[in-house]
């Protein structure tokens, strides 16, 4: 069962490494093109159309992986595809049309131009195809495709990149370019997928089961549309009281820290939930739950280490030296990410109880709460006012939702492994950013060394059980075979 988990989470992971990757090769693209300033405008449109994908989906898309065993065991998958899709397409039509016409002078003031329309609709545009595309690549998730997910994300990464790359540095569309690229290439994956699935699928519309996924899905936006509305709120005030180049400097630093997301705590969830939701029932899923919590934790402590170590040197080749009080956000905000792993547990456990209600509430309070802090805090302290507002609402709700599922259900974390994990990634943080100015030879040989300590003392205390210990070694040992077939 395990083994299943983790073939789709390693799909995963590398596929969304993928995306992050091509998200960063974006950014030298972005950097030395754009005006710092551009930049930032182009950071709140990127973070407003997140936003709207969210809000365009009204949560089908986790309702399809919730419900999809359930239809498919019913034989009625087309109708869950056919509603799920037809709620998205209405959404976002709706979503683009309140956005473009009412909502464009509102943005005019944040974005400071006279263009706020047609960068709106653009943003719509791209944010559809990209809600949709993401959408129909949820009915392979829901059946652990993992592969078929992963080969779509590195497709489209490629092309983005290319595209946007041309329509930069070739027609100079400025931040057109990118809106522009985005809206092609997810139009066309979007395209491609509707014609394969409706090749083998015969899709149709439920009225009575659009109603039904709606009320499911409804909660679940002020869910997804949290943690987002914190962020964008924050750089909608920061382009307010500060200005664009601000908003440029904060958007680097996240997109740093959010490496951690991406390729962990993401495709963590992506294999996750199909894992947990196909064994509703099962008494054994509740230890299981617990011992993913401790390893997510554990996996966060050293790829937050992997981030900060490269960070020093790989900012100044990804972005000119302006952008250099990017890299101490990094290290304020990687803590907090940590509770979006907390977070994700807690709320698998209200879903599976059919809560949505309650994940929606406490995010909601939180979301609100975050805007206050937001608005207060950026007025004086700027980007890190903006941290500040990131952090406290991020723990506060992964701590608030993860206890209400406990509540409910009969899983018991194991508290002195995730403790020695938070002391690991602390740890990790710390020793980066003591040598952070030494000599490369000492930052690269220290640093490292240090980690393969902390690695080794987990492995030689208490810290693992014996079935792990035999995992680790087994996998270890398929490695040497593997490398001795290789030099054969």
């Amino acid at each position: 069962m395990f083994s299943r988990f983790g073939k789709n989470a390693l799909f995963y992971a590398i596929g969304t490494i993928g995306l992050r990757a091509a998200s960063f090769l974006l950014i030298p693209i972005y950097t030395y093109s754009l005006a710092m300033s551009e930049y930032g405008l182009l950071a709140v449109l990127l973070q407003t159309a997140q936003i709207m994908m969210i809000v365009m989906s009204l949560g089908s898309r986790t309702a399809l992986v919730r419900f999809a065993k359930e239809y498919e065991d019913k034989d009625q998958t087309g109708v869950l595809l056919g509603t799920s899709i037809f709620i998205n397409v209405a959404a976002s039509v709706v979503v683009t049309i309140i956005s473009t016409f009412f909502l464009s002078s509102l943005f005019a003031g944040v974005l400071h131009t006279d263009r706020a329309s047609s960068y709106l609709f653009l943003t719509c545009a791209a944010a559809s195809f990209n809600c949709l595309a993401i959408h129909l690549l949820s009915y392979y998730r829901a059946g652990e495709e993992g592969g078929k997910v992963t080969l779509a994300n590195l497709s489209s990464a490629v092309l983005l990149i290319v595209l946007t790359m041309v329509f930069l540095r070739f027609f100079l569309l400025g931040v057109y370019a990118a809106l522009l690229a985005q809206t092609i290439i997810y139009g066309l994956l979007t395209a491609f997928l509707l014609v394969t699935l409706s090749s083998k699928i015969r899709m149709s519309i439920s009225l009575s089961l659009a109603s039904e996924l709606i009320r499911f899905g409804l909660p679940l936006i002020f869910i997804m549309v949290g943690g987002l509305i914190t962020q964008a709120s924050g750089m909608f005030f920061m382009s307010y009281f500060r200005g664009l180049d601000e908003v440029g400097m904060y958007s680097l630093g996240t997109k740093m820290a959010q490496i951690a997301e991406m390729i962990l705590i993401l495709p963590f969830v992506m294999a996750y939930e199909p894992f947990v939701y196909s064994r509703i029932g099962d008494s054994q899923v509740w230890a299981d739950i617990s011992r993913l919590f401790t390893y997510l934790m554990i996996a966060f402590a050293f790829v937050a280490w992997a981030i900060v170590f490269v960070a020093r040197d790989l900012l100044t080749l990804i972005a000119p030296p302006e952008y250099g009080s990017a890299y101490f956000l990094i290290f304020l905000l990687l803590p907090a990410l940590a509770f979006r792993g907390v977070y994700y547990i807690g709320q698998s456990l209200l879903y599976l109880e059919k809560k949505t209600h309650l994940v929606g509430t406490v995010v909601s309070l939180f979301t609100v709460v975050s805007v206050a802090m937001n608005f207060v805090l950026i007025r004086h302290w700027g980007m890190y006012g903006a941290v500040a507002a990131f952090a406290l609402t991020t723990v506060g709700t992964g701590i608030t939702v993860l206890k209400l599922g406990l509540g409910v259900s009969l899983v018991r974390v194991e508290k002195g492994r995730l403790a020695t994990a938070g002391v690991l990634l602390f740890g990790f943080l710390a020793a980066v950013y003591a040598v952070r100015d030494a000599s490369n030879y000492v930052y690269y040989t220290a640093i490292p060394a240090s980690v393969c300590l902390g690695a080794l003392c987990l492995y030689s205390s208490s810290f693992l059980t014996q079935g792990e210990r035999r995992a680790i070694g087994a996998f270890f040992g398929r490695a040497r075979a593997l490398r001795s077939v290789f030099n054969a």
